[in-house]
């Protein structure tokens, strides 16, 4: 296939655009086709559907341009399912910045269609949208750009919690849950991640099977309480419980159930051998079946959080078709009564997820919302719906919407996305805020070229906006005391305006600092020209890249724009990247003198400041240089010592509130 080149400014509203982004042989299908006709989508009588504000902030970091463009009219579409006609069109990857209700009639894609209600955009503040897919395992690199992409999606998306069922990763080694971590740290402000595995312990990277569960931002991780595993160490599910107002608790739980097979069929590594072993080591009397034993004991688990007051929010690959079945009531109890055993036995039960799904009350939201007799496959090479996502009956209220995304559009796994929206309010009993946290001050008033740097920029600033004139205009109806309300609005935009320009002045000189090495200009252009080529590199693998930080790395690096634009092949993209890549590591073994180099700069500069209106002889400039660098090596010596203090004596204490005094009224002070 060849790629066309994406266009420099997409207009997304615009439906003939969209052709550019897809294959040539897929392009001439659309063209003769009309992809996004009303007539294809036949809503379902009945269904639920919620108005949208487009005045609600879609994020609390970041606006979501590309769903802001959207037709204000049949913005969440309910779309009844057809079996396919011409089969399936399996969509490979995302180019640019198409929408994810952009949809194909379905004679040409058969299965690979969005179900249910479509990804609107939401406040992320007052909605809780969960995403549940089977990625068929993930590399947590920090190098990784793939994950990377599809967690930047996650966050676009506004995706609030995320479950992975069959992340086959050996989450007991370190790396994998710090690679992890710093993953979600590159796109979200906080986040509560908690993972699944089994006892067994794999000496490679590579481990089948296994659970993810993470909150996404500040916010919605404060409301976290609790985190854990499956306690029978199976590693078939994790969860994270989170508490509202007054007894509101609400558990989520990621789980994967293994396929239908046998232990002769098995692979010795799979997870089924894996979870068969563990069994026969603990009750090599009874008999071994995992998938019949997750049920059972996933029903303990599910019954104790329960009894304890919790809702639960259930996201599984379940491996296993409900469609039209009914389960009965079949409780279960802990085998021979032992409570630490957390393995449940039951004879009568039937091992269903029907059956679990009656014994604990839990709903299956997407057929309630969308009752059908047939659903799309949620698996690429199957044709029944595997994957689901239950929640306790109190729970059914408070969900907006639901539905099925097409395949790869978050993980390029081989199941299909399911989401559910939560009206956050009626989940937790009470609204939910951002978290605002401190900012350090960017300027700072050592280096004196620093300090015109910052005036320049920002005087550039109040001379683009003509603030000095409006000022100026302002002045005569404030001394004559004639003042209106139009004056008043008047002065807050200039006001509102002042107080942008002065950030943004603060932005273009303020320094980013690394924990393992000394900071210096010649370092930062480093570090910045490898990131620019680095995202030059992801944008021509058809990457999601957002334009504003390509330029923001090209000014910081000092590169010539038009010189860089004009390096396009991927030969000439990567060949800039390994100059860049050699550049920065040679620079970084010689960080101690270039810093000391940048202080004999900033010294020399604070001299010439204060000398500037006396005639000085060079030996007597000379003299007041190398004190004012000593000067600055003891400020520096100093800085570090007080930071191996402060991390020594604080190393236990949390980012957040540990103490409150609270005064006694009732202490009478004599």
């Amino acid at each position: 296939k060849t790629k066309l080149p994406r266009p420099n400014q997409p207009t997304l509203c615009k439906q003939s655009v969209l052709g550019d982004y897809f294959p040539r042989k897929l392009k001439e299908i659309i063209n003769s086709t009309d992809i996004c006709s009303r007539a294809n989508h036949r809503p379902i009588s009945g269904a639920r559907t919620e108005p949208t504000n487009r005045n609600n902030p879609s994020h609390p970091r970041q606006e979501r341009g590309d769903l802001s463009s959207r037709s204000t009219t049949h913005r969440t579409k309910t779309m009844a399912y057809h079996p396919p006609k011409l089969g399936k069109y399996v969509q490979t990857s995302m180019w640019g910045h198409i929408p994810l209700h952009a949809s194909v009639h379905q004679d040409i894609i058969g299965d690979d269609e969005i179900f249910g209600h479509d990804m609107e955009t939401i406040d992320n503040v007052t909605t809780f949208r969960i995403m549940v897919q089977n990625p068929n395992g993930i590399n947590p690199n920090i190098n990784n750009q793939e994950l990377s992409a599809s967690l930047s999606t996650c966050f676009s998306q506004c995706i609030s919690l995320i479950g992975l069922p069959e992340t086959n990763v050996e989450w007991q080694r370190y790396s994998n849950l710090e690679g992890m971590r710093n993953l979600l740290k590159k796109q979200w402000d906080g986040s509560a991640l908690q993972t699944s595995t089994s006892s067994e312990k794999f000496t490679e990277g590579y481990k089948p099977g296994g659970t993810l569960t993470a909150v996404c931002g500040a916010h919605w991780a404060s409301k976290v309480t609790n985190k854990g595993a499956d306690p029978t160490g199976m590693g078939r599910w994790s969860f994270i419980t989170t508490k509202g107002v007054g007894d509101i608790l609400v558990t989520f739980i990621t789980a994967y159930r293994v396929c239908l097979t046998t232990a002769m069929a098995a692979g010795e590594k799979t997870a089924y051998q894996q979870q068969h072993r563990i069994w026969q080591g603990k009750f090599p009397n009874l008999p071994n079946n995992p998938r019949r034993q997750f049920i059972l004991d996933l029903q303990l688990f599910i019954t104790k959080m329960q009894e304890l007051g919790h809702d639960i929010v259930l996201m599984l690959d379940a491996n296993e078709d409900i469609t039209n079945r009914t389960g009965g009531i079949y409780p279960v109890s802990e085998i021979g009564g032992q409570d630490t055993s957390f393995h449940a036995e039951g004879v009568q039960h039937d091992g269903t997820l029907v059956t679990l799904m009656a014994n604990c009350h839990l709903t299956d939201i997407l057929a309630q919302q969308h009752p059908q007799d047939r659903y799309p496959a949620t698996y690429i090479r199957g044709s029944k719906r595997l994957d689901f996502i239950l929640v306790s009956i109190r729970l059914v209220g408070t969900i907006i919407r639901s539905g099925l995304m097409k395949f790869h559009t978050f993980f390029y796994g081989d199941h299909k996305a399911a989401y559910i929206d939560m009206n956050a309010k009626a989940v937790w009993g009470q609204a939910t805020f951002e978290f605002v946290r401190p900012k350090g001050r960017g300027l700072q008033m050592q280096d004196p070229r620093v300090v015109d740097k910052y005036n320049e920029a920002l005087r550039k600033q109040l001379t683009y906006h003509n603030l000095y004139n409006k000022t100026a205009n302002l002045r005569g109806p404030a001394m004559e005391a004639i003042w209106t309300v139009g004056l008043s609005q008047e002065y807050e935009k200039i006001d509102r305006l002042l107080i942008e320009s002065a950030i943004y002045a603060e932005r273009s000189i303020t320094k980013r600092y690394s924990t393992t090495k000394e900071w210096s200009p010649k370092l930062d252009i480093a570090v910045n020209t490898l990131r620019y080529w680095r995202l030059r590199l992801k944008q021509d693998r058809n990457i999601r890249v957002s334009p504003g930080n390509i330029l923001r790395h090209l000014k910081g690096a000092s590169l010539d724009q038009l010189e860089c634009s004009n390096i396009r092949s991927r030969e000439g993209i990567v060949s800039k990247l390994r100059e860049a890549i050699k550049a920065m590591y040679n620079l970084g073994k010689q960080h101690v003198e270039l810093r000391q180099s940048y202080l004999e700069g900033v010294a020399e500069a604070i001299v010439i400041k204060r000398l500037e209106r006396g005639n000085h002889s060079k030996s007597k400039i000379l003299e007041f240089t190398e004190k004012q660098v000593k000067a600055l090596q003891e400020r520096e010596s100093t800085r570090r010592t007080f930071a191996k203090l402060r991390y020594c004596l604080r190393r236990n204490q949390g980012a957040g509130l540990h103490r409150l005094d609270i005064p006694d009224r009732t202490c009478r002070i004599d």
